[in-house]
């Protein structure tokens, strides 16, 4: 009872501290994933472009030689297999004579052979058997003395047991409360911590990604007006350039009319959005009905937009994989959305 006493305080000391570096080790693990994702593109993008450059030159040089070496091989091959044919003919003609002589030495000496090892064994059997019935007459007679004491010393331990045991499990079931009511508070504020940072990021990138995307556009025409402008002072204008520039400012006014496209198709699926948020807080329902959905996934599912069973249907299992974020790698999602249906 010490001992299993002992070892229980040790395993809990164990969970507290694994329990108290785990927030430090997620946060360097945020920060070290970040930078390692960052290297990794630019290292895979220079040696993408390398192995890509050596590998051609690879192919263009390699190629005479193969052809070549391919010609060769064939002349060889054909050669190499009608001179093998003759002597494999050749080998089994001169090996057919001895093969039927060593099989007919063989059977006869495997039935000699078989014939004494049968006379042996039953020699051997008839001595075992009176050893045999005396070993196995003091077996019994011990086994049954071991098992009556080993029943009685089993008894006993399971009495002690049982009452450690009881113990134990009050004891394990205070702490277990505990520390599941602790841990689901921090994982819940975790799950949408980083949500909250993803999405931040996402949105930075974009509009980042669209700042970059504006500049080489104006980039490249004021380049093209500078050389349209240098070309005109000495030589004047050009039909060729003068067609380039024109297509340059058709592309960028196009590239405008469809980033005005897409803002309003945009602005037009968050009005919708919208919309059915206002209509589903009128009147939600209970997602937790739904097995697999508590309150904490409830809430993030309402934070997404998804107020009622008729939303909840209308969602495919990646989505819905997105909504719950981390958690939803405990939740079956098409089991969800499929109970969801009957509940319509």
């Amino acid at each position: 009872m010490g001992r299993l006493t002992e070892d229980m305080t040790n395993l809990r000391g164990e969970i507290d501290a694994l329990r108290n570096g785990r927030g430090g080790f997620i946060a360097g693990l945020k920060q070290n994933v970040f930078e390692l994702k960052a290297g990794f593109n630019n290292d895979h993008a220079e040696m993408a472009a390398e192995l890509k450059d050596g590998l051609e030159t690879f192919v263009s040089e390699l190629k005479p030689d193969w052809d070549e070496l391919k010609a060769g091989f064939n002349s060889d091959h054909a050669e190499m297999a009608a001179k093998l044919r003759d002597d494999l003919d050749a080998f089994v003609s001169e090996l057919k004579p001895d093969w039927d002589e060593l099989k007919a030495g063989f059977n006869s000496d495997h039935a000699e052979m078989a014939a004494k090892l049968r006379d042996g064994l039953d020699a051997f059997v008839s001595e075992l058997k009176p050893d045999w019935d005396e070993l196995k007459a003091g077996f019994n007679s011990d086994h049954v003395e071991m098992a009556a004491k080993l029943r009685d010393d089993l008894d006993a331990f399971v009495s002690e047991l049982k009452t450690d045991v009881v113990e134990l499990k009050a004891g394990f079931n205070s702490d277990h409360a505990e520390m599941a009511g602790e841990l689901k508070d921090g994982l819940e504020t975790f799950v949408l911590d980083m949500k909250d940072k993803a999405q931040e990021d996402l949105e930075e990138r974009k509009a980042e990604i669209t700042e970059r995307k504006e500049d080489v556009a104006e980039l490249r025409q004021g380049v093209a007006e500078d050389i349209a402008g240098v070309h005109n002072a000495w030589f004047g204008p050009a039909p060729a350039e003068l067609k380039a520039i024109k297509a340059a400012e058709e592309r960028k006014k196009k590239k405008e009319m469809e980033m005005a496209e897409l803002k309003a198709i945009k602005a037009a699926e968050k009005r919708k959005k919208k919309k059915e948020m206002e209509m589903a807080e009128l009147n939600p329902d209970d997602l937790t009905q739904i097995k697999g959905i508590g309150p904490s996934r409830e809430k993030l599912l309402n934070e997404g937009g998804i107020f009622t069973i008729a939303q909840f249907v209308g969602i495919t299992p990646q989505q819905l994989e997105q909504l719950l974020g981390e958690s939803s790698r405990m939740v079956d999602t098409e089991a969800c959305i499929e109970q969801a249906k009957r509940l319509l």
